[in-house]
């Protein structure tokens, strides 16, 4: 398991293996009920696919500008307007 590896090797704690030993166990020993470890792949390469996004700064306008476009009107503008 690529998440568990990850955590045990100090990938996320600066390669201090042990100090998120607490989690791991948590995680893999006492159940795992919202998935965590199950969408681990699918959320490290959404997080690398931004990042990638992110350094074209062009892309990255592009798509916050269309975002903003598409969403709609927000809730808090009818309770200003009302």
């Amino acid at each position: 398991m690529l998440a568990k590896q990850s955590i045990r090797q100090g990938a996320f704690s600066q390669s201090d293996c042990g100090l998120l030993d607490d989690i791991c166990r948590a995680l893999t020993e006492g159940g795992d009920p919202y998935f965590h470890l199950a969408d681990f792949r699918s959320d490290a390469d959404a997080r690398q696919r931004a990042a990638d996004l992110f350094r074209d700064r062009t892309g990255w306008a592009r798509k916050a500008l269309l975002n903003v476009a598409r969403m709609g009107r927000f809730s808090n503008d009818r309770s200003i307007r009302g």
